[in-house]
């Protein structure tokens, strides 16, 4: 199987993933993924009742326990949760199993972008609004240890169909 036919997109909360991941694979004709969607319906629970029922460990075994059952499928666009490349060695599964492209965007349009929705987001939901670019930064700076080990970088500060034009010239070339 090419891992070119299984895509990841990996990157900070609100950089893009499940917009660009829904686009290319329409374009792609392939089925999206999201592993977030995926964890929350095998659980029935959102991300955040999971957090604050069992703990943030837990969560993040249940991450791993779906990336061990996602590798038998063929052909996908998966955008998975922003933490999830930095635990249990799931960024080694995810480089031998597909193609990993990195939605890197700057603090401000990440704060931008979390501003309006951080109370869905259990990380960030209690931070106050005059810390959250701090926090951002922070997390940021923690993530892109394994952010930038990934096949490809996208810039997720431009459009969502400039950056699915760019990268699927950049699959179609490589």
């Amino acid at each position: 199987m090419d891992s070119q036919n299984r895509l990841f997109l990996i990157g900070f909360m609100a950089a893009g993933k499940t917009s660009l991941g829904k686009h290319l694979a329409a374009q792609m004709d392939c089925p999206f993924i999201d592993s977030d969607e995926v964890i929350e319906r095998m659980e029935g629970k959102s991300v955040t009742e999971i957090v604050q029922q069992h703990s943030w460990e837990y969560f993040r075994q249940k991450e791993s326990d779906w990336l061990n059952l996602v590798s038998a499928e063929s052909s996908f666009v998966c955008a998975v949760g922003g933490g999830l490349p930095c635990h249990n060695n799931n960024l080694e599964t995810l480089l031998k199993i597909g193609l990993v492209i990195y939605l890197e965007c700057s603090p401000t349009v990440l704060y931008a972008r979390l501003l309006e929705q951080k109370h869905d987001r259990p990380l960030i939901s209690a931070v106050p609004n005059e810390e959250l670019v701090e926090t951002i930064t922070s997390l940021l700076n923690e993530r892109e240890i394994f952010y930038k080990k990934a096949d490809c970088v996208s810039n997720g500060d431009l459009p969502i169909e400039e950056q699915a034009n760019l990268l699927i010239a950049k699959i179609k070339g490589s």
